[in-house]
């Protein structure tokens, strides 16, 4: 049975498999990365036009909406299709391991028939033998 592993946050992910993981096999399949994730808000506000006021002190496009956000969910959406592509019909477990906020992101655009397991942790940083030492602990005590 492949397994696949999911490490993300808004910025960056990893895609990894494994045949078995209790073993310390994991191969990093293809890496991501979402530069305007990165990008401080006013670089993200391009210009005025189409803003509107709304409450006190407030003067946006679209109210509540904020840019690093909408960045956030269109890279979740990303790496769904390139889930869909790579793995999901082709595994029975897939393992995301991000932030709980980016999570909800991703699982709005998740459509797979792979058993699905949540780890709420950001691992981005880690380099592949305190990935895979971190998953395994986690997984398997």
């Amino acid at each position: 049975m492949t397994q696949w592993v999911l490490v993300a946050n808004a910025s960056c992910a990893y895609l990894y498999n494994s045949k078995h993981l209790r073993v310390a096999d994991l191969r990093l399949i293809k890496d991501f990365s979402h530069l305007d994730s990165r990008k401080k808000v006013s670089d993200l506000v391009s210009s005025r036009s189409g803003s509107f006021r709304g409450t006190v002190g407030s003067n946006a496009a679209y109210e509540g909406t904020n840019p690093k956000d909408v960045e956030a969910g269109i890279f979740a959406q990303e790496l769904c299709k390139e889930l869909k592509e790579h793995c999901i019909d082709k595994t029975e477990k897939l393992y995301i391991v991000t932030t709980p906020h980016f999570y909800g992101l991703l699982e709005k655009h998740l459509n797979c028939k792979a058993t699905v397991e949540y780890i709420a942790k950001d691992y981005t940083k880690y380099q592949l033998p305190k990935l895979l030492a971190a998953l395994r602990e986690h997984l398997f005590g």
